[in-house]
């Protein structure tokens, strides 16, 4: 009996003592900061990049630089789609992009880039916070397991959208045979269409070139990154059209996101948001100096009746209803969550 509780006393001995020495390995390897990896679509120089820089730094400040942030800019990663399945697998923690793209993926997704959806910016930041949004997130989440880690989503891009051009188009006709460039969204393709454009799929870091060379004579482009993309240097015509709102997600791999401790989330959510509140500052004061820009590049700006468009619109959402692009339960979910705001 003495030898059998010798033994006891012995391994519960040894057991502690490998625990102690884990213990101190976990410590160690703590020191370590844990790197996470973003990717964006646009220059290091864009304003919009100037927010996420902002997020590194909050981030890497808020956990005391237990949490840091290495951001490769200008697609660097790859293109939207290829770096959203970077994202998907694991092969890249974080793209930072509008949830247009998010579409193949959940196609009610597709709702953020229907034109004059949402009437201002204002009412569509109250949709964002909406139990419609958060169901298509949840959706997002459960399916390729990607989760907006700026939960106010209040990163908004533009802050209004206008079509840079090589020629003038200052009514619905000017539209009829144009080459637009266009991102890879099949709601915005079928609108442009409608409106009368030729489209044309560009990766944006192109568009530049393919505007140079006349590969395309249009692109839509929100106003703040008009001259920092240099479109204001081949594209005399600016049209503003206040198309949709847009706002900008830092979309993360969930499994990711679940793997760091609950105060380094926490800290990482906050940096989002805060990020969020510095980059839209960002992009208005951007604004105003774009414009004047504008003039003194003897660019020209239209302000146009846009009633035209929007009237042909209503047939563009039938239309993708009718082809399954466009969910008519949630259109008219929409139209209801508008009426009672």
């Amino acid at each position: 009996m003495k030898k059998v509780g010798l033994s006891i006393i012995l391994s519960i001995f040894m057991v502690a003592l490998a625990a102690c020495s884990g213990t101190q390995t976990s410590s160690s390897n703590s020191d370590k900061p844990i790197v996470l990896t973003m990717g964006t679509k646009m220059p290091e120089n864009n304003v919009e990049s100037k927010g996420v820089t902002e997020f590194a730094r909050l981030v890497e400040e808020k956990t005391a630089g237990k949490l840091k942030i290495d951001v490769f800019f200008h697609e660097q990663l790859g293109t939207e789609s290829e770096q959203i399945e970077n994202v998907i697998s694991g092969a890249q923690d974080i793209y930072f992009e509008t949830m247009t793209y998010y579409l193949p993926y959940v196609k009610d997704f597709n709702i953020h880039s229907l034109p004059f959806l949402f009437k201002d910016n204002e009412e569509y930041l109250k949709f964002l916070q909406s139990d419609i949004q958060k169901k298509m997130e949840d959706d997002l989440i459960n399916k390729v397991g990607i989760r907006f880690i700026n939960s106010e989503k209040n990163f908004i891009r533009g802050p209004y959208r206008v079509l840079v051009s090589t020629k003038p188009v200052q009514k619905l006709e000017d539209l009829k045979g144009l080459n637009l460039r266009l991102a890879e969204s099949e709601t915005a393709i079928k609108a442009w269409s409608a409106l009368g454009a030729n489209t044309t799929v560009i990766p944006w870091s192109e568009t530049y070139l393919a505007l140079k060379q006349g590969v395309v004579n249009a692109a839509t482009s929100p106003i703040s990154t008009v001259t920092s993309m240099n479109f204001h240097e081949v594209a005399k015509h600016v049209t503003v059209t206040y198309e949709y709102p847009q706002s900008l997600v830092m979309a993360m791999n969930e499994d990711k996101f679940q793997s760091l401790p609950k105060e380094l989330q926490k800290s990482l959510v906050e940096a989002a948001n805060e990020a969020g509140e510095i980059g839209s500052k960002y992009i208005n004061e951007e604004t105003e100096s774009v414009i004047n820009k504008l003039e003194e590049a003897k660019v020209q700006v239209y302000e146009v009746d846009l009633s035209p468009w929007q009237e042909k619109m209503d047939d563009v959402y039938k239309d993708l209803i009718k082809n399954g692009f466009l969910n008519e339960e949630l259109l008219n979910e929409i139209k209801d969550w508008k009426a009672q705001q």
